[in-house]
């Protein structure tokens, strides 16, 4: 499991698909120390998130430029081209946004949403006291 933060610098190119759904692709940066060079490197990873009904309505007006997300994926797989087979870009497998940021509004509030929303842990007087034997 790889996560990546990183604002976006554009705006993702959004493709029509046949679902009625869309396709969200672009392009996170971020800066990564290289020991072996010993000097900061900028890495690439692509992503392309597929949106339907509500969920294409929320990345409509999240994920735009200027926002910074969170997106986690299960694998990456090295995308090598250039003219002189010289770049490099990280594609990232079965990506899902995990949280957005689109900094502050008009009217000064923060705008974020964490979209793994996860139960906070049982106390221990929600435990069952009962033993199932």
């Amino acid at each position: 499991m790889t996560t990546v933060t990183a604002k976006l610098n554009k705006s993702p190119m959004i493709k029509p698909m046949a679902n009625g759904g869309n396709m969200y692709v672009f392009t996170l940066g971020k800066q990564e120390y290289n020991f072996r060079t010993k000097q900061k490197e900028w890495v690439n990873y692509s992503v392309a998130l597929f949106g339907k009904d509500s969920q294409k309505a929320f990345y409509d007006t999240a994920i735009v430029q200027g926002s910074i997300v969170s997106i986690s994926c299960s694998g990456i797989i090295p995308q090598i081209w250039g003219d002189n087979n010289d770049k490099v870009t990280l594609d990232m497998i079965e990506p899902k946004l995990v949280y957005v940021n689109q900094g502050e509004t008009e009217y000064g509030q923060q705008a974020s949403s964490n979209i793994t929303k996860q139960a906070p842990p049982p106390s221990f007087d929600d435990l069952d006291d009962d033993i199932p034997f």
